[in-house]
C-alpha cells in the first residue's frame, strides 16, 4: 500500500488529475441529457413507460467513449510523466518494475471504478430530474440496468489498462494515446473498409471496439452476436493479455541506462559509496528507510548528482 500511496501523491502533482473528473462529469451530463430528451419525446408520442425501461438502463454506458478517452489521457500521464520528468530514475532505485506496475495497476483500476461510479450516479440523478420518477424506479432493480453498469465498468477498465500498457511500452504521451486510439478506432475503420469491399469476417466482433459497444448495449435488439456479459468477460481477457505483455517491455527497457535503473541495493554507483557514518555501502545496506537516506547522500545518475532527492549538476 505504500507504493500505491506514493503513486497517489505523485498523481496530485499533475494538473490533469484536477480537471479530468469534472470533464467526465460534464460529458456524462451531456450524454444523459441527450438520451433523456429522446426518451421524453417517445413518451410524449404515446410510448408506454415499460417500453422505455431498456432505454433508461442504457444511460450509464452512453458516455463511455468520452469518459474512457479522458481516463486514457489521465492514465498515460500517470505513467509517462515519470519518464519525462526523470522521476523514474529515483523510483527504480527503490522499486522493481513489478512493484511499479502493480501500484499503477491498482491506481488505474480504482480510477476506472471511480469513473463508473460518476457516470452511473450522474445518469440516475439526472434521470430523476428529467424523466418520470416511476420510470426510473422501475429501471433500477432490472437486470438490464445492472448488466449495463457492469459493462460500463468493463469498458472503463479496458480504456484504462490499454492506456497503461501502451504508456509502459511507449513512454511518450502522444505515442501511447495514439496507440490506444488505433486499437479502439482502427478496427471499426478496417471493418468498414472490408464491408465496402464485400468481405465479411466475424473477427471484428471480438476486437475491443466491438466488444465495448456490445457490453454497454444490453437491449436484445442491439446485442446480436453475443450477450453483453460475454462481451464484458472478453474485454477483461483482452486486458489480461495486454498486462501480460507489460513485463516484457519493462525487461527490455531496463537495459537502457540512465532512463531505467536497477534497485537501490544493486545500483553500480552504490557499490563502494561511503555512507554518512563512515561505513562502506554493500548490497542490502539501503533496504531500510533511514539507511536509504544515507545512500541517497550523493549518487551520480546520468551525469548529475542527486543530493537529498534533488538533481545538482
Amino acid at each position: 500500500m505504500r507504493d500505491v500511496r506514493a503513486e497517489l501523491v505523485r498523481s496530485k502533482a499533475y494538473r490533469i488529475t484536477y480537471w479530468v473528473w469534472p470533464l467526465i462529469l460534464l460529458s456524462t451530463l451531456a450524454a444523459v441529457a441527450f438520451s433523456s430528451s429522446a426518451i421524453q419525446k417517445a413518451l410524449e408520442e404515446g410510448a408506454t413507460p415499460t417500453s422505455q425501461i431498456e432505454a433508461v438502463a442504457f444511460m450509464p454506458g452512453s458516455p463511455t467513449f468520452f469518459s474512457g478517452l479522458l481516463l486514457a489521457f489521465w492514465t498515460t500521464t500517470l505513467v509517462t510523466a515519470d519518464w519525462s520528468s526523470g522521476t523514474i530514475n529515483h523510483i527504480h532505485m527503490a522499486m522493481s518494475d513489478g512493484r511499479i506496475l502493480r501500484a499503477k495497476l491498482i491506481m488505474v483500476s480504482a480510477a476506472s471504478l471511480l469513473t463508473t461510479v460518476i457516470t452511473t450516479g450522474t445518469a440516475v440523478a439526472l434521470s430523476f430530474l428529467l424523466l418520470p420518477s416511476s420510470l426510473v424506479l422501475a429501471t433500477l432493480p432490472s437486470s438490464v440496468f445492472w448488466v449495463n453498469v457492469l459493462g460500463t465498468l468493463a469498458v472503463h477498465l479496458t480504456w484504462g489498462l490499454l492506456a497503461l500498457v501502451a504508456a509502459w511500452w511507449l513512454p511518450k504521451p502522444a505515442l501511447s494515446v495514439g496507440a490506444v486510439l488505433v486499437v479502439v478506432l482502427g478496427a471499426p475503420a478496417l471493418e468498414t473498409a472490408f464491408a465496402s469491399a464485400g468481405v465479411s469476417t466475424p473477427v471484428f466482433s471480438y476486437l475491443p471496439s466491438s466488444l465495448m459497444n456490445t457490453a454497454t448495449l444490453t437491449g436484445s435488439e442491439l446485442a446480436t452476436k453475443m450477450t453483453p456479459l460475454m462481451a464484458g468477460l472478453l474485454l477483461v481477457a483482452w486486458c489480461a493479455v495486454a498486462l501480460a505483455s507489460a513485463p516484457i517491455a519493462g525487461a527490455a527497457s531496463t537495459a537502457e541506462p540512465p532512463r531505467r535503473l536497477s534497485r537501490i541495493g544493486e545500483h553500480p554507483n552504490l557499490a563502494a559509496l561511503p555512507l554518512q557514518d563512515g561505513n562502506t555501502h554493500t548490497s542490502g545496506h539501503c533496504r531500510g528507510r533511514s539507511l536509504r537516506r544515507q545512500c541517497f547522500a550523493e549518487v551520480p545518475i546520468g551525469g548529475a548528482f542527486h543530493r537529498g532527492g534533488r538533481d545538482r549538476t
